[in-house]
């Protein structure tokens, strides 16, 4: 191949000596000199490339109306065009007969008759006419007049019938002459682009009938598509001599008036004319072509582009014409819009990856075309002379393609171009390069460039080439040109931003580099807006710009990659019309998963070192990276990016900003499961931690700011950042397109702007339509859903599929920094206020109790304390604005806001286990700040205002909301609350004060003059204690609760919340502040006037009895209940409290006696308790109590108080009384509870019994007492009792025993007993002012009986206590201790839990966590290398293309064999080949002289065979030595470069070494583990359809820079590591698959085979696509451990060679030492084995099979088993397949029977089931007659027969054999006539003769007759077989490629 352009760019020989000159004067001058004399050659072919417009075109136009219509009144009307045209001022195309069967034979007129006819298709069949047109007028401009189209009329009237575009009104005009208002009619308004090529198609229907209807259907259809109205003209009659007049109105209508203007220059493309029309499809499928295709519809085989290719201009096109929407929205009004997914393997599968399935074939019957005129097809110049001799009209003809070899007569005639300089027919670059081999031509040129200018404009030149040329796009696209262009690019060491634009520009139509110095006159046109580009090339973005390995990020740096982000930013910009269009492209090409692993990568680059160089001023100037390839970054503060702060990674925020603005437009599950997969990626890794890790690592981190102690982001929680907010900004966005398409149009259609504004993540987006009111769950305010309610919901259910609660936990568990943190919690939040999917998981996933364990790290943290409370409160996290701090006031002005606007409408959380709700959660945070609070340190500041902001908010929020009072009176805040209060007592009281820390076990122990708040918070209870605020809050709470009704509920609950992990010291302390409050507020409301508060005192009373019964009374505890019970009592019976002034006497009443009766309970158990422990001070005090308000205890009616009259009421729920009945005691509360204590009832006298009877039983204990003041005060109390309650007194102290049958009465009252008792207290009172006495005097006669008699009383005593304990039971347990009551309460909390399936939960969430994190991490781990490993896999398979091209290119003429090979003017033939290598020899002397030149070396037979396998010649065998691995002294020897240029050789681009021979290039490209040096070069077969990449374990590994790095010598390619080796045998199996694959073939399944080529047998893998099917060597298919599929690479097996050959100079001994052939066996790597530097163990070839191209497929036996098929195409090349069983086989010789073969002896006319026993019986049927008929010869009928016996040329076991057919070798003349002559072949060879059948029997019996056992082997006759593999081989070990197995 000769190309004068670009030969034309090589240096001349004097411009290389004047270079060399210079060189050796100065080297540098000289370098600059040849860069820049190479640099100016390649402007020039630049330019070349990409100014001419490769279109042929007709220049039309150029003229006025008023010239033709009026200047030129002199001229005939018929004459004015033309004499315009001989002017040079209009140029027009002028057909003279649309029939021309219609002229006469000597092309005249024919003679006008009467009955003229009229042309065929304007009354029958009507018309199509296309054209492609482009103008230069813009509508700025203001130009009056029209673009004229078409022009029909008739020659003897003036009927015409005409089209054209006003340019004024941007509109098409028709007319007839039949018009009767003779005006025009007008299409709608449709504009057309100036500098655009746009195609018209017109389309004429006549009436249905024509000599009825006057009306006709006109239609216009520009650019694919028609315009929006149809129009009816007026019928007009033309007849078949009608001319058409193209570029110019006809004179007639000219001279009219009707039209005006000038008439504008224009172009015109291709044009036809049929008479037929055309539908819409039609038009789409021409203007898809572009104006550049002709063989569409010129003959019956039209050139079939891919759909790849003509997508890419069809998009590029569409963006020109700048149609109203976006290219989406432009293929779908064409009904074209599959198209999108052009290019791509995930939209358009291989059945509909094709032009046929869109439709966009468009096959036109030869007989309806009436003229087609191409622009380039001139025939001949005329000088027109016929009407006057000086008349000088230049025309030329324009031939009908219509009249060549088509068999319709009534055609048009050829066409006469009038007008000078008419015709344009460029012949651009771009097409020669087509038909000179395709743009794989250029890519030397590409592999020579040694700077980045070079690099760049060679870039250029190739894109030029490929721009709008879909042959050349398709040649880039199908045949691996961009793999081979980003081969060449990754080897590269000094690609710039510039080459980067050059790639991109491949990819992305309207983005054009703008770095070129000069200005190109077309820029304006060429170079658009960020806003217009489209993506139109998913291969060159896919194998070119998203191949990481030819960007090296750690090469190249961050800069190159963020260049490349910002222009796919750009592409999906939200500016851009295009944007949903490029989008959904980019997502087709895999940029999710993509970006994903991009910034994955960018985290470990960014933790890896030092930094780059790269950008740097010291850089170089390619702007190498640094030595150890890191990168460096500024760190934002963790603090300020927690509060919504951008991190500033502008590398990461691009990736981020990528990936939101293409899941916007298309977001599939697969990319939800990609992003959550990723971010637990970045919590799994074990080095994500702490800044210590990276400080190990040498991250680089520069600060920003002047806080320099503070902690700053790292790189990979930088990246889960960005990730997390990108997937909140999806939920927001997605859900607001959703809602916003109830108003407004879908985002699909790619245009306008968004109804709401983007969200942006982390910030308050308070303008939401949707998900800021979770308070009415998307109710609007009149009750009703919003309309896309359920969308909406769908749409967040899939994100709830991924982001489930065990996502969140195991992302936040792994979380070691608040700022994540806090976008992890906030993007939950979210989750849960606007999907009730996720919400109902998040419920039977237990809740926030998974979370307590890592949430809680994070307690200072105020974005994650403002989640917390936004979820709490039920306020729209979207509507919170981030604080950097919490200040109380600030936060609350925040939630008040939102308060105001929800009102109470506002829903609080609600939670089955108050341990798993969202205040646990908080209440965990806030203990734990008050761990920090006794830290000295920072975090003991962020700890204060953090639990100050969080009680302050809570205060506030209870003191202005009635709902949220009532929700901290519910279960689910108070058990929480409480338990933090002890751990606030733990953290205080361990470090406090001894005093503060004394367990007060009796009345003594107590600290005097320190209350027990002040004990429990371990200092003052004061504002300055940050502890002492909590118990403010309780207080708070507490307080509330007895304003309402039920206060005993609520208390109830703050004293039952026992937390699990609490001690006993933990709840008493606790119970005793609760105590203290409780009596703090019931003061408080003592001093009010409001009966239903006092009741709730008395409620409360019961929650104290309730305690003390149940045992957790502390001795303190017990004195505090007895006096508050006194100190309400006494109230409610105070005449002087208002409340019983305004009280009616039911209602107080009933208060007073359920007040009484709780008071008397209370003492009696503080009483008891206080005997039990023998506290002597507690029980004087306690007896003091009861002995000063005994009466008021037994309700005495008195003068000083009022007590209930009458019996207790029976209170009703609907009762007035019953609020208060309900709020006096507990028990009436929770009635589902069982009551602990006796309540009053409808047996008041049971009730009071129930109190006397135990106290009866102290006092007695008491009496006994030594202490006189206890028993002083025993006895006035029992006096009381004596008193009080004479009738129950009597009732206990007398009773009946029943002793041996008797009954025996014992009165303890009389006859000296307790009477005698009240009796001497009587007097004692009496005698009060005398000398005072003990007790034993005073009262000596009782006690002198009580200890006569005490076995007797304590016999009664028992029995009281008998009675006391079945009136209150309970009343036994009440004197347990504190710490078994614990206990006992802490278990029945665990069974609790345990009933509910919390424990188990949790296990089961820590399992699920631990799976879920191992699984993503290995998952992701994989899918990185793979991404790693991807761009490596795809340059092996464009390395292997490349070496392809190459050996296509290289022989003796090719211009780009450069370096050391001579090129010759002859060609080299053998003779004189030997002729020259005898004389150098000659020259030599017989010396071996390392310059004798051996020209090829080795030859090899061509391996395409002819009739009877025979090889036709013999070629160059330029893969000897690496094929062989000959061992020679010598080896392509060359001659050295003569320097003066005598031999005729050029060099391309420069001097040697700049590009190198084609054999070294094969060495640089070998992907062999082998030396630089080695010549060993794959093995591959020079066939079209066979592909083979040859890759190695140690090729190199996925942080290597290049394939053939040149900065890297010999001495540095050592051998990897055994790590790098096992890194690169796991590389992408996948994506090396496909990458052989062929564009739009998918595999649908796949099969494990063996490829059996002759002895060679290769594992195999076959693919089965829908039109095709491939085998792939090198695969198989196994199970992984996870039941799921998996492709490995297997291991080749490789035979190695060392022949020494002799030479013709060496001696005797050197003969015998050269001639000895040394072979080694075969051997495969093994474990422990060592592998030759050399050797490839890994082969892939990959041999597609196409059903087109399928001729037969047969059933084959290997190995004796009938498990193959061997396959036959056109060419009748085999292919033998075996499978590893019988039913693999049949299934995919089933479905290949059932596929279209439309070339196979197995296909079917009418789509039905073929057999294919049938089929072969009738080909046997048809052989044997075709044979039988003489039709075919012996021969191939032999083979037939081989091949229907299942032999195979594939199987040297089975290889076709020939049967002796003769008999008789006797005879002189054989007689055909006589049987004898011919051989009985219904019998073997062995049975041919007796004597031969009488030995093979006689082997047979003596073999059976030796059988001793059934181990011995059986008998047989034949010993071998006539045909086995070792005979084949030996007949063909010297045919190629046999021989190299005969060497085996």
């Amino acid at each position: 191949i000769k190309l004068p352009v670009i030969t034309s760019s090589l240096v001349g020989k004097k411009a290389q000596s004047s270079i060399k000159e210079s060189k050796s004067e100065d080297s540098e001058f000289g370098n600059t000199a040849r860069d820049d004399d190479i640099v100016s050659r390649l402007q020039v072919l630049r330019d070349i490339s990409r100014y001419p417009d490769r279109f042929p075109r007709l220049c039309l136009g150029g003229d006025s109306i008023n010239t033709i219509g009026v200047m030129m009144h002199q001229v005939k009307l018929e004459e004015r065009l033309k004499s315009a045209a001989e002017e040079g001022r209009l140029r027009f195309v002028e057909i003279e007969s649309v029939d021309s069967s219609a002229l006469q034979l000597d092309g005249t007129q024919p003679t006008e008759t009467s009955g003229e006819s009229i042309w065929y298709p304007l009354a029958s069949s009507g018309f199509s006419f296309s054209c492609w047109l482009r103008h230069e007028v813009t509508p700025s401009s203001g130009m009056t007049g029209n673009l004229y189209i078409l022009d029909i009329s008739a020659k003897s009237n003036s009927a015409f019938l005409g089209l054209w575009f006003d340019f004024q009104n941007q509109r098409f005009n028709v007319m007839s002459s039949a018009s009767h208002r003779g005006e025009p009619i007008c299409f709608p308004v449709s504009p057309l682009v100036p500098h655009v090529w746009h195609h018209v198609l017109i389309t004429y229907t006549p009436g249905k009938r024509t000599m009825m209807s006057r009306k006709s259907v006109f239609s216009i259809l520009v650019d694919g598509r028609p315009l929006e109205a149809e129009v009816k003209v007026d019928t007009v009659n033309l007849p078949p001599n009608a001319r058409v007049i193209i570029g110019a109105p006809n004179p007639a209508l000219a001279a009219s008036g009707i039209v005006k203007g000038r008439i504008p220059v224009w172009e015109m493309g291709p044009c036809f004319m049929l008479s037929t029309v055309l539908l819409e499809l039609d038009a789409t499928a021409i203007y898809a072509y572009g104006p550049d295709f002709p063989g569409l519809l010129w003959g019956d085989r039209p050139e079939r582009q891919s759909l790849s290719a003509t997508a890419t201009c069809l998009f590029s096109s569409l963006a020109e014409a700048s149609e109203l929407g976006s290219v989406a929205s432009a293929l779908r009004r064409r009904d074209i819009g599959k198209m999108e997914g052009a290019g791509s393997y995930m939209v358009l599968h291989s059945e509909n990856n094709n032009l046929a399935a869109l439709n966009l074939y468009c096959t036109i019957p030869p007989e309806s075309v009436i003229f087609g005129y191409q622009p380039e097809t001139v025939r001949w110049k005329v000088k027109n002379d016929l009407t006057r001799t000086d008349r000088r009209l230049y025309s030329e003809r324009l031939a009908n393609i219509a009249r060549v070899g088509f068999c319709n007569p009534a055609v048009a005639t050829d066409a006469v171009l009038y007008g000078k300089k008419s015709l344009v027919s460029p012949s651009g670059l771009s097409e020669s390069l087509r038909w000179a081999g395709g743009p794989n031509i250029l890519m030397p040129m590409i592999h020579a460039a040694n700077t980045p200018m070079t690099l760049s404009l060679s870039l250029q030149i190739l894109r030029e080439c490929c721009r709008r040329h879909p042959p050349n796009r398709q040649t880039m696209q199908s045949s691996k040109g961009y793999g081979i262009l980003a081969v060449l690019l990754q080897e590269k060491a000094f690609v710039d931003e510039h080459c980067l634009d050059q790639c991109m520009a491949f990819a992305i139509h309207g983005f054009e580099p703008t770095h070129s110095p000069e200005p190109t006159p077309d820029d304006d046109v060429r170079q658009l807006p960020h806003i217009h580009w489209v993506l139109t090339d998913l291969e060159a973005m896919k194998h070119i710009l998203l191949n990481h390995q030819v960007w090296d990020l750690k090469k190249y740096g961050p800069a190159l990659p963020l260049r490349l982000l910002s222009v796919l930013n750009r592409l999906v910009d939200h500016k851009s019309l295009h944007k949903a269009f490029n989008a959904r492209r980019l997502h087709m090409v895999g940029i999710v998963r993509w970006g994903l692993h991009l910034m994955l990568e960018a985290s470990e680059l960014y933790m890896a070192g030092d930094p780059p160089s790269f950008g740097d001023d010291t850089a170089g100037t390619y702007g190498a990276s640094g030595s150890s390839g890191g990168w460096s970054c500024d760190a934002s503060l963790v603090s300020e990016v927690s509060a919504g702060g951008d991190p500033g990674n502008p590398f990461l925020e691009a990736c981020k900003n990528l990936l939101r603005r293409v899941l916007t437009f298309m977001l599939t599950p697969g990319d939800l499961e990609s992003l959550s997969e990723a971010l637990i990626y970045t919590v799994s890794l074990p080095s994500q931690g702490s800044p210590a890790n990276a400080s190990k690592r040498g991250h680089v981190v520069r600060a920003v700011g002047e806080r320099e102690g503070e902690v700053r982001m790292l790189p990979l929680p930088t990246t889960r950042l960005y990730l997390v907010r990108l997937l909140e900004e999806l939920i927001v966005d997605g859900v607001n397109e959703i809602v916003a398409a109830a108003s407004h149009e879908t985002r699909g259609s790619g245009g306008g702007d968004h109804s709401v504004q983007p969200h942006a993540g982390g910030v308050a987006s308070p303008n939401q339509p949707y998900l800021v009111t979770p308070a009415l769950q998307a109710k609007s305010a009149d009750g009703l859903y919003h309309p896309k309610h359920i969308q909406a919901q769908a749409f967040l259910s899939a994100f709830a599929g991924f982001l489930n609660p065990v996502w969140f936990a195991t992302l936040l568990e792994g979380c070691r920094e608040e700022a994540s943190a806090s976008a992890v919690l906030r993007l939950m939040v979210l989750m849960l206020q606007a999907s009730s999917t996720f919400e109902a998981t998040f419920r039977e996933s237990g809740e926030f109790g998974p979370f307590a364990m890592s949430i809680p790290r994070f307690s200072t943290c105020a974005s994650i304390v403002i989640s917390l409370l936004s979820q709490h409160f039920g306020v729209p996290i979207l509507h919170i604005h981030s604080l950097s701090t919490l200040d109380p006031v600030n936060l609350c002005e925040v939630f008040d806001s939102e308060f105001e606007r929800e009102g109470e409408n506002t829903p609080l959380p609600q939670t089955v286990d108050p341990s798993n709700g969202i205040f646990a959660l908080i209440a965990e945070c806030a203990g734990r700040n008050m761990q920090l609070i006794s830290r000295d340190d920072e975090l003991r500041d962020k700890a204060v205002l953090a639990n100050r902001a969080i009680l302050y908010l809570v205060s506030h929020r209870h003191e202005t909301s009635e709902a949220f009072r009532q929700h901290c009176s519910s279960i689910t805040f108070l058990e929480p609350f409480v338990q933090s209060l002890c751990l606030l007592y733990t953290q205080k009281n361990e470090s406090g004060p001894q005093s503060y820390r004394r367990r007060a076990s009796k009345l003594a122990d107590v600290p005097e003059g320190i209350s027990p708040i002040e004990r429990f918070i371990g200092g003052s209870a004061d504002g300055e204690n940050e502890s002492y605020a909590f118990l403010m809050l309780m207080r708070q709470i507490i307080s509330h609760s007895f304003r309402v009704r039920g206060a005993a509920e609520t208390i109830h609950k703050a004293y039952s919340a026992i937390p699990t992990h609490a001690t006993a010291d933990e709840v008493k302390a606790l119970h005793l502040v609760l105590v203290e409050q409780c009596a703090l507020c019931m003061d408080e409301v003592l001093k009010g006037d409001n009966l239903l508060f006092l009741s709730n005192c008395v409620g409360a009373l019961s929650v104290f009895l309730d305690q003390q019964v149940q045992g957790f009374a502390t001795t303190e505890a017990h004195l505090r209940m007895v006096k508050a019970a006194v100190k309400v009592l006494g109230v409610l019976t105070d005449p002087q409290t208002s409340s019983l002034v305004m009280a009616s006497g039911p209602d107080h009443s009933l208060v007073v006696a359920d007040a009484g009766h709780i008071c008397r309970l209370v003492c009696v158990c503080a009483l008891r308790w206080s005997i039990n422990r023998g506290d002597g001070d507690l029980q004087t005090m306690l007896l003091e109590l009861i002995n000063e308000n005994i009466e008021l205890l037994l309700l005495a009616p008195s003068r000083e108080r009022i007590v209930p009259v009458g019996p207790f009421p029976n209170v009703s729920p609907g009762s007035h009384l019953f609020p208060y009945w309900q709020s006096d005691s507990l028990s009436r509360c929770l009635l589902d509870r069982a009551a602990t204590f006796p309540d009053l009832g409808d047996s008041t006298k049971d009730a009071d019994m129930a109190a006397v009877a135990p106290l009866v039983v102290s006092l007695h204990f008491l009496l006994s007492a030594t202490r006189e003041d206890l028993r002083s005060l025993a006895v006035s109390v029992m006096v009381a009792l004596l008193r009080h309650r004479e009738s129950a007194m009597s009732e206990l102290l007398v009773a009946q025993f029943d002793r041996g049958g008797q009954v025996e009465t014992i009165d303890v009252i009389s006859r000296g007993g307790f009477r005698a008792l009240l009796a001497a207290h009587e007097a004692a009172e009496m005698s009060r002012g005398g000398k005072p006495q003990s007790v034993k005097r005073r009262y000596a006669p009782f006690f002198d009986w009580f200890e006569k008699n005490y076995d007797t009383v304590q016999i009664l005593f028992d029995s009281i206590e008998q009675k006391a304990l079945a009136k209150f039971p309970a009343l036994e347990q009440s004197t347990i201790e504190q710490e078994e009551a614990v206990e006992k309460a802490q278990k029945l909390v665990l069974a609790r839990i345990t009933e509910q399936g919390s424990a188990d939960q949790t296990i089961l969430s820590g399992l699920q966590r631990a799976d879920l994190s191992k699984r993503c991490l290995e998952k992701t781990t994989e899918y990185h290398n793979r991404w790693k490993r991807q761009g490596f896999d795809d340059l092996a398979s464009g390395a292997t293309k490349w070496k392809s091209a190459l050996r296509q290119m290289k022989g003796a003429h090719s211009i780009w064999e450069g370096g050391q090979v001579v090129v010759r003017k002859k060609d080299l033939t053998l003779p004189s080949y030997f002729s020259t290598l005898r004389q150098k020899l000659e020259e030599s002397g017989g010396k071996n002289d390392a310059e004798i030149v051996d020209f090829v070396g080795r030859w090899k037979l061509d391996l395409s065979e002819g009739f009877e396998r025979q090889r036709r010649r013999l070629l160059p065998n330029h893969e000897f030595h690496g094929l062989y691995n000959v061992d020679e002294d010598t080896e392509y020897m060359t001659f050295p470069n003569d320097e003066s240029g005598e031999n005729g050789d050029t060099d391309f681009l420069g001097g040697p070494g700049q590009m190198v021979a084609t054999a070294e290039l094969l060495k640089d490209l070998n992907l062999k583990r082998a030396n630089p040096s080695d010549n060993q070069v794959d093995d591959f077969d020079e066939v079209d359809d066979v592909q083979t990449a040859a890759t190695a374990s140690t090729a190199m590994s996925v942080n290597e820079s290049s394939v053939n790095d040149p900065r890297n010598g010999d001495g540095e390619n050592s051998e990897p590591d055994e790590e790098s080796l096992n890194k690169n045998e796991d590389s992408s199996s996948y994506e090396l698959i496909n990458g052989l694959l062929q564009a739009g073939d998918y595999p649908e399944r796949s099969y494990n085979v063996r490829r059996c080529t002759g002895l060679e047998v290769a594992k195999a893998l076959l693919l089965w696509c829908s039109d095709a099917i491939y085998v792939v060597d090198g695969f198989e298919q196994t199970i992984g451990e996870d039941n799921e599929p998996r492709i490995n690479r297997v291991e080749k097996e490789q035979t190695i060679f060392n022949v020494t050959l002799r030479h013709k100079n060496s001696n005797v001994e050197s003969k015998a030492n050269s001639s000895t052939v040394n072979k080694k066996a075969s051997r495969t790597k093994s474990a422990g084995g060592e592998q030759p530097p050399s050797e490839v163990i890994y082969q892939h070839r990959s041999k597609r099979i196409s059903f087109d191209e399928l001729y037969a497929v047969f059933r084959r036996r290997y190995q004796l088993q009938q498990n193959a098929l061997e396959f036959f195409d056109t060419n009748k090349h085999g292919t033998l397949i075996a499978f590893d069983g019988n039913g693999e086989r049949e299934e995919v010789l089933g479905k290949i029977l059932q596929s279209k073969l439309p070339n196979s002896i197995f296909s079917s006319t009418y789509g039905t089931y073929v057999s294919y026993s049938k089929v072969m019986a009738n080909l046997k049927i048809k052989i044997e007659n075709q044979w039988v008929n003489g039709k075919i010869s012996n021969f191939d009928f032999l083979m037939q027969l081989n091949s229907l016996a299942g032999r195979s040329f594939n199987d040297l076991t089975q290889y076709p054999v020939f049967p002796w057919v003769i008999a008789d070798y006797e005879s002189e003349e054989l007689d055909f006539e006589d049987p004898s002559t011919f051989r009985d072949l219904s019998k073997p060879m062995g049975a041919l003769g007796e004597d031969r059948a009488a030995s093979f029997r006689e082997r047979y019996e003596s073999l059976a007759s030796t059988i001793l056992s059934e181990d011995d082997p059986p008998p047989f006759h034949y010993g071998t077989h006539y045909s086995t593999s070792a005979y084949v081989l030996y007949y063909l070990m010297r045919l190629e490629p046999f021989s190299r197995l005969a060497l085996a």
